[in-house]
């Protein structure tokens, strides 16, 4: 009987999250071409802007990227072959709201940057 409630006791505590866990929101990032057509495979890059930490992701068939992070002030480039590279120079994650960004990358050479 003591193992039993012990043991119960192991598992709600394991299932209660970390008092150390940071909330997070949900960020999802569309890449399109300017036709609005997605772009699988493209290059996302979001750095965290307090700490200079960076993730890197491709989009998947749907063009899409999805990711939890934690309460900060973050940018995000993005890029695929045969286009410009894109830059959101900052935006704020607010956990718990979650983040819809949109960037649309131009056939070429040069880079955009949109504050």
């Amino acid at each position: 009987m003591v193992y039993a409630a012990l043991a119960f006791a192991v598992q709600a505590l394991s299932q209660q999250p970390s008092p150390s866990a940071q909330p997070e929101s949900e960020v999802s990032v569309t890449v399109t071409d300017s036709t609005g057509r997605r772009i699988s495979g493209a290059e996302v890059t979001i750095t965290a802007l307090s700490s200079g930490v960076e993730l890197h992701q491709r989009t998947n068939e749907k063009g899409q990227v999805v990711v939890k992070l934690p309460k900060d002030e973050c940018s995000i480039t993005a890029t695929a072959a045969g286009f410009t590279w894109t830059k959101l120079a900052k935006f704020r994650v607010q956990p718990p709201e979650p983040i819809h960004l949109f960037l649309e990358l131009h056939p070429g050479e040069k880079h955009t940057d949109v504050d």
